[in-house]
């Protein structure tokens, strides 16, 4: 080996003991080493497949859960169709009263007028058309 390749070997080495120097005080001495868990104090934690047992477990309760919240959906749902299906007959069923009754109500009005129970009394011409202007809109605010 000649003069220049030794050199770059000793500074080479002198940058590894300088690493060396600085990781040395971080490292745990035997005094700090006895005061460790040892084996015996480790068993009883829990392990890897101690800890994928586990895993498996919760899944399969979660699965278990989310299939039971399904299901109770479901009803929830099958309810509220029901119940959407009874509200729209109902609603039927009222336009059908309104309709019905808004038909009496102008029959009524016009025969009050051919033959007036209460006393004669002059009255401008427009509720003659009162019903026949109030009747669909009656309706219209029904159905919206």
């Amino acid at each position: 080996m000649n003069r220049e390749s030794m050199e770059d070997v000793l500074r080479s080495l002198d940058q590894r003991v300088g690493r060396i120097e600085q990781v040395l005080p971080t490292l745990a001495t035997k005094d700090e080493i006895r005061n460790l868990a040892t084996r015996d104090e480790l068993a009883r934690f829990a392990t890897k497949e101690d800890m994928l047992a586990e895993g498996v477990r919760t899944r399969a309760h979660f699965d278990a859960v989310a299939e039971r919240l399904e299901s109770q959906l479901r009803m929830l749902a099958e309810g509220l169709m029901s119940l959407d299906r009874r509200f729209e007959d109902f609603r039927s069923e009222t336009r059908r009263a309104a309709s019905r009754h808004g038909r009496r109500a102008c029959r009524q009005e016009v025969t009050d007028r051919v033959a007036p129970v209460a006393p004669v009394r002059t009255a401008p011409p427009w509720p003659r058309y009162r019903c026949a202007r109030r009747a669909p809109s009656r309706i219209a605010r029904m159905t919206a």
